[in-house]
């Protein structure tokens, strides 16, 4: 893996304590509903990036507005880091 623990806490929060123990059912239920919510925020916040995209596109010649929507597309990336952290817990519990 890409050695991405839960550690800035975006987590799951079915991770439990016991890491070297085997999930209980409840918890990998709980990680797979996880998985499913980030893929649809990943999905959706794909949407979002490529609209902001085509903005910048559009606005290539003011400065202003590309510097507005550069720090959006900035949140945005750092929204995804925070998804993808998320599922990969989530992910690892799963199995």
């Amino acid at each position: 893996g890409a050695g991405a623990g839960a550690g800035a806490g975006a987590g799951a929060g079915a991770a439990g304590g016991a890491e070297g123990a085997a999930p209980s059912a409840a918890e990998v239920r709980a990680a797979r509903k996880e998985l499913a919510r980030v893929e649809r925020q990943l999905s959706r916040l794909g949407d979002r990036e490529a609209k902001v995209h085509a903005e910048l596109a559009a606005q290539a010649t003011d400065h202003v507005a590309v510097q507005a929507l550069d720090a959006h597309l900035r949140a945005l990336a750092a929204e995804r880091d925070e998804l993808e952290t998320a599922w990969l817990a989530a992910a690892d519990i799963v199995g």
